[in-house]
């Protein structure tokens, strides 16, 4: 069960990290300007 899991969550987290930091750019460059 891990094994099949564990890519799964990997991917999601990678998504979510990525999602996250471009928003966060997102909305500083919105700010800053």
């Amino acid at each position: 069960m891990k094994r099949g899991i564990t890519p799964i969550i990997a991917v999601i987290l990678l998504i979510v990290m990525t999602v996250g930091i471009a928003a966060f750019v997102f909305i500083w460059m919105q700010n800053f300007v």
